[in-house]
């Protein structure tokens, strides 16, 4: 109500006043300050009720124009009332926003969902084709299951209208393709998961229209390759799962106008090789994993770009050489897993830039040296793996720089003896590995040199790994039995 109104008003009953018709005389200044406190309540009304009953408003004035306050106040109570009845009588029942159709033998998308859904749940059927407009009166709805249908066909314009669609589950299905634009109506989505259907192929243009998506999981699918740009449209996405499919090639720029991501997943894959700054556009990545892959060889500039890399996962691939600098940029990474590879050495400058690395695994390689100080950059370094590879001795200085180095494994080589003068500056306490308890292979270590060992165990310098029940400590070739004897001056003092 603008002055105008009030204006407007307080003239028309000024008139009023003048009149000579005895039946407006009793109308007074205060009437009509009275009749417009009663207008703005009605305007109040007439929002309230959304125009459920349209003639609301004429229908009061009169009644409620010559009114005493009380009456007015009594009356408003009975009319809202009879709105609300009016209202309930034309709305019917409330709506439930959750429509549940699991297990329904539906073999098609149902036309009569009710338009207020907000969330769709048509898992467990049987709809091999999601026909297009499907959805299109549903231009609420926000969460949408699809999973496990038996869907092998998306026709284009499938999901058209769905403008406020926050998550769509499709895992589950038979769906061997992804053509252009299948998501182009779904801009606010957030949420795509694709996992485990057939999809082998993917349209240059199928992820447009999902420009706020966040998470997509395309894993256990028959992908084959990542093509240039074809994740350039989602440019707001976080994490990335790719793994568990057919991937043998990632094109050079296969990732770019990946911006935000956090999270690739690239393990179980068959990729063998990967070209020079294809990662170069994920600067915001804190997790990659390429494990489970076919990985030969880690070339110099294969991880540049990569700033803020914490988890580098290249365990279980075929990797048999590291170059100098390999992992450049990588100054942020604190784990890096290598065990299950073919690594045959490693050198001095391998892993010169990992100056926040915590953990390295080296373990189940083929690693029979170690050059001096290979180590010595590695200043936050906690916890290094060693265990199952060839190691016959520990060379000088191999662990020189190692000062904040907690846990070193050692099991599962074929050492025969472990120069105190190698360990004597790791810090303490020490967490060590020697043998696999009970295997007859493995290390092969004359105990009577290492008294020193078994005098800093006493110490409470050095603990042996352990697992369940079984420990870790050397098994003696000279039948020395380890938990028996004690040590002084370098002489064995119990059985032998």
């Amino acid at each position: 109500m603008n002055f105008s109104d009030l204006d407007r008003f307080k003239f028309q009953f000024q008139k009023f006043e003048e009149s000579d018709s005895q039946a407006d005389k009793h109308v007074t200044f205060d009437t009509v300050n009275r009749y417009v406190c009663k207008r703005v309540l009605l305007y109040a009304l007439a929002d309230l009720v959304e125009n459920c009953w349209k003639d609301f408003e004429t229908l009061l004035l009169k009644f409620l124009l010559l009114t005493s306050e009380f009456r007015f106040v009594i009356s408003v109570l009975v009319v809202l009332c009879v709105v609300e009845l009016q209202c309930n009588k034309r709305r019917g029942p409330p709506v439930d926003p959750k429509v549940v159709m699991t297990e329904s033998k539906l073999t098609e998308v149902p036309w009569n969902i009710t338009h207020e859904a907000l969330y769709v749940y048509l898992d467990k059927n049987n709809i091999p084709r999601i026909q297009k407009n499907a959805f299109a009166n549903l231009t609420k709805l926000k969460v949408l299951y699809l999973d496990n249908s038996k869907v092998s066909v998306i026709e284009s314009g499938a999901f058209n209208k769905l403008k406020n669609l926050e998550s769509l589950w499709l895992t589950e299905n038979t769906l061997t393709e992804i053509e252009d634009n299948t998501f182009s109506d779904l801009l606010a989505c957030n949420y795509l998961n694709l996992m485990d259907n057939k999809i082998s192929k993917l349209g240059n243009q199928s992820m447009v229209g999902l420009v706020h998506l966040e998470r997509l999981d395309m894993s256990k699918n028959s992908i084959k390759e990542i093509v240039n740009n074809i994740f350039s449209s989602l440019i707001s996405c976080v994490v990335l799962r790719l793994g568990s499919n057919q991937i043998s090639v990632v094109h050079p720029e296969g990732f770019r106008g990946l911006v935000h991501v956090k999270k690739l997943d690239l393990s179980q894959n068959k990729i063998a090789s990967i070209s020079e700054n294809t990662f170069s556009d994920l600067s915001e990545c804190t997790e990659l994993q390429l494990s489970n892959n076919k990985i030969r060889r880690i070339k110099q500039g294969t991880f540049n770009g990569l700033m803020k890399l914490e988890k580098l996962s290249l365990d279980d691939n075929s990797i048999f050489e590291l170059d100098i600098s390999a992992f450049g940029d990588l100054r942020a990474c604190v784990q890096l897993l290598l065990q299950g590879n073919q690594i045959p050495s490693i050198k001095f400058g391998t892993f010169s830039e990992l100056e926040s690395l915590k953990r390295l695994n080296l373990s189940e390689n083929i690693i029979s040296s170690i050059q001096s100080k290979s180590f010595v950059d590695l200043k936050m370094l906690k916890e290094l793996y060693l265990s199952g590879n060839h190691l016959k001795k520990i060379e000088p200085k191999t662990f020189a720089g190692l000062k904040n180095l907690e846990v070193l494994w050692l099991h599962d080589n074929v050492l025969q003896t472990i120069d105190a003068a190698e360990l004597a500056k790791l810090p303490r306490p020490l967490l060590l590995s020697a043998n696999i308890p009970g295997q007859s292979t493995g290390n092969s270590l004359s105990c009577a040199t290492l008294c020193w060992l078994k005098n800093e165990e006493h110490a409470g310098n050095v603990t042996w790994l352990k697992m369940g029940d079984e420990v870790y400590r050397p098994e003696c070739v000279d039948e020395i039995d380890w938990e028996k004897y004690e040590c002084t001056l370098g002489e064995w003092l119990g059985d032998s």
